[in-house]
């Protein structure tokens, strides 16, 4: 009896480590997942918010041409800093939206 005791706990065991081993791959998998989403929402708010302000000054009347043409204008009457003047709260909240989306 003590034998096949010895042995139950022995297999109950090494499915234990078999689980926690499946456990870390999994966590490894949603970190980098997580952290792929956290980078694509920084990346995207960063690359897509000044256009979003020439799109926004170009909708409610700011004349100045075209698309490059007010680009320029911004940049060059009120500094870069114009062109992601409110990005933070886009920032963080698709940056959220985004690690939840790709995990």
């Amino acid at each position: 009896q003590i034998d096949a005791l010895q042995e139950e706990q022995t297999i109950v065991m090494d499915s234990r480590v078999e689980d926690d081993g499946r456990a870390a791959s999994y966590l490894k998998f949603f970190t980098q997942e997580a952290a792929g989403g956290l980078a694509a929402g920084i990346i995207g708010t960063i690359i897509g918010f000044p256009l979003d302000v020439i799109k926004t000054r170009m909708q409610t009347g700011y004349k100045a041409g075209g698309i490059l043409a007010t680009g320029s204008q911004i940049v060059a009457k009120e500094g870069l800093g114009a062109m992601y003047k409110g990005v933070g709260p886009p920032l963080m909240s698709l940056s959220i939206l985004n690690t939840v989306n790709f995990t």
